[in-house]
């Protein structure tokens, strides 16, 4: 086995193959390599840190986000100076600790807590928002659903009463479609009863649309019209008679009843004649 062979491989397995080496070789030989074996292994060269952590950490962001933004999106605090007035106002800091932790401020967690002046304008602001104590706000709050209640029941009533007159106003809907139905139809027969005269009257069939057709049409609404108009005429006429032969009798009927009172006055003294013989006698 080789020197050289001996000192390419691990200084562990080198020893212990050293202890197998035949007893003819050097001793003196065998020391010196078991001496370089020893030796404290040292790097050839050494490195120096050209960038600190901070640096690294910096070229090692590709987010491409502000150092704000992206100390936000890790938890931390935007800023570890005031950049703006509001910065060192108490809402921020609070805002701050309660968003990064108490770590994230420089005062103490103290100015979380409120002074003796925001305590009273916050006990005046309740006096005032609030006059009621815990039990007035109950009754309140009683009173409230009373009032809901009984709104809730008068609806209900309402709804019970329209459903009460649902049947009536049921068949009046029902009469009053019927009634249109029924119109229609009476319409629709009377427009055939038309178009059957005029058929009659001209001797064959004839389309709605022809010229002459609506002619006729309109010469017998004329008619009609006409006829309508002189029964209405005539139905006022006899009204009209009706309401004086009934005047004529009340009046007869009147001077029957009067003439008997006149015949009456006539034989029989007046009440006056029979008022001044009375006060004749009484002056006797």
């Amino acid at each position: 086995m080789s020197v050289n062979l001996l000192i390419s491989r691990p200084a562990t397995v080198a020893l212990q193959a050293l202890k197998n080496v035949s007893k003819c070789c050097y001793a003196t030989k065998i020391k010196s390599i078991v001496d370089e074996l020893n030796v404290e292994e040292t790097p050839a060269y050494e490195t120096e840190a050209k960038f600190t952590e901070e640096e690294i950490a910096q070229m090692r962001n590709k987010s491409l986000l502000w150092p704000e933004h992206y100390r936000i999106l890790h938890g931390q605090r935007p800023y570890n100076e005031s950049k703006e007035h509001y910065h060192d106002r108490v809402w921020y800091k609070k805002r701050v600790l309660g968003r990064y932790g108490i770590d994230a401020v420089d005062v103490p967690a103290g100015i979380c807590w409120p002074s003796k002046e925001d305590i009273a304008d916050k006990k005046e602001y309740e006096s005032l928002a609030f006059p009621s104590d815990i039990q007035g706000l109950w009754k309140e709050i009683e009173e409230q659903k009373k009032e809901e209640a009984e709104a809730i029941r008068k609806r209900e009533e309402e709804i019970d009463k329209a459903m009460a007159n649902f049947e009536k106003w049921k068949a009046a809907l029902e009469a009053k479609v019927a009634k249109k139905e029924a119109e229609l139809r009476a319409a629709k027969k009377k427009k055939e009863k038309v178009m059957q005269e005029i058929k009659e009257q001209i001797g064959y069939n004839i389309d709605p649309r022809d010229e002459r057709f609506k002619q006729i049409l309109e010469q017998k609404e004329k008619e009609d019209k006409k006829k309508k108009k002189e029964e209405k005429k005539k139905l006022r006429a006899e009204k009209l008679m009706a309401y004086l032969a009934k005047q004529s009798q009340e009046i007869d009927k009147k001077v029957l009843q009067s003439e008997p009172a006149q015949q009456f006055s006539e034989t029989s003294p007046s009440a006056s004649e029979n008022k001044v013989e009375k006060d004749s006698k009484k002056s006797e």
